[in-house]
């Protein structure tokens, strides 16, 4: 996760993934302030990488 002046960038927890290949996490950003989260899966033997990031906005 980075911020908006990208300035903090905060590794989360790993996810399992379910069968269906869908993941859900929970984060709490500390402030007010645009931030962008970025998941990404290294792929393997069936499955080719994939990367994918969205912005949230959170206001005071």
């Amino acid at each position: 996760m980075t911020n908006g002046s990208g300035s903090v960038t905060t590794k989360l927890p790993r996810v399992i993934p379910r069968v269906d290949g869908s993941y859900s996490f929970t984060d709490r950003p500390v402030g007010v302030g645009d931030y962008s989260y970025t998941v990404q899966w290294v792929g393997n033997d069936t499955n080719i990488p994939a990367k994918a990031s969205h912005n949230v906005r959170v206001q005071g």
